[in-house]
């Protein structure tokens, strides 16, 4: 038996986006965002999104202040971090997250055959959910995410106010990581090794796994996985030059604490460092009150 069941999808707590993305409703780059619920503002609304190639983004969003903008980790989208940005939200943001590419409820644009991914396209998608919501944000980025947020600070300075990287390692991943990466976004993976993979990979022992069995997007790992080859360590890595956090789960597996704290060094006096014990990768699901403090505690500096 593998894990195809498993791979279905991740829940949208809140409801997916039914509203359709027509160009017609475009008015230029910015686009159209169409809220699909309404109701108390501290609640998540789902907005749909159309990009100015004509992709439809579903977007997550709470709160109100000033803006944070969370990018999805490798093969998952954003109901992931609902329970981070409501803590968020109430700390005095306003919290938006979306389903990359190939991943949730997102819609891409027909691609052209001979198109190479790279993390321009995916740090493009982010500057442009930027600009529709405000123009200028603090950026989280989770595991694959972080290397988006860094790219995009790196060619988009002016957009981004500070960086927060959760789980970012120090460049090219360890064979173990590779390999537990791959077991979990493959939907052929027998489903005892893909469980354990899971745990071994993303928690803490002692965690509850159970919760990340569903929500990977297969297309999504590749997509993802194909534009990170693509991208040379040297042109994000640093980030550009905004202020910077790194949050580190105390017993990650796929970015073990040498690495983010490598990372750090590198990095230099703009960035700064807190590790949170008791969490593994998913830090998200594992420590969400611990992480929304670290970051708005970081946030509110900058």
């Amino acid at each position: 038996m593998n894990r195809r069941g498993f791979v279905a999808a991740a829940v949208v707590g809140v409801g997916a986006a039914t509203a359709a993305c027509s160009t017609s409703d475009r008015t230029g780059p910015a686009a159209s965002m169409t809220p699909a619920s309404t109701g108390d503002p501290g609640a998540l609304t789902a907005e749909v999104f159309q990009s100015a190639d004509g992709s439809c983004f579903q977007l997550r969003s709470v709160g109100a202040g000033d803006l944070v903008v969370i990018h999805p980790s490798l093969a998952r989208g954003a109901a992931d971090f609902d329970q981070v940005a409501v803590l968020l939200a109430e700390a005095g943001y306003r919290v938006v997250s979306f389903d990359p590419r190939a991943a949730g409820a997102t819609r891409d644009a027909p691609a052209r055959p001979d198109a190479t991914v790279t993390l321009d396209d995916f740090a493009a998608d982010l500057r442009e959910i930027i600009s529709a919501n405000g123009g200028r944000a603090h950026i989280v980025g989770h595991d694959f995410g972080n290397r988006v947020a860094r790219r995009l600070a790196t060619l988009s300075p002016e957009v981004v106010r500070s960086i927060v990287l959760w789980g970012a390692g120090a460049g090219v991943p360890a064979p173990e990581a590779v390999r537990i990466l791959a077991a979990v976004t493959s939907p052929t993976t027998p489903a005892p090794e893909f469980k354990k993979a899971v745990a071994d990979g993303f928690f803490a022992p002692g965690n509850d796994a159970s919760v990340w069995y569903t929500g990977w997007y297969p297309a999504a790992a590749l997509l993802e996985t194909q534009a990170s080859g693509a991208t040379a360590v040297s042109l994000y890595e640093g980030g550009g030059t905004a202020p910077l956090l790194i949050v580190q789960g105390g017993q990650d597996a796929i970015a073990p604490p040498a690495g983010s704290l490598a990372l750090q060094k590198k990095i230099g006096d703009r960035a700064s460092r807190t590790v949170i014990d008791g969490a593994g990768h998913c830090m998200v699901a594992e420590q969400p009150r611990r992480l929304a403090e670290a970051t708005a505690e970081f946030l509110r500096r900058h």
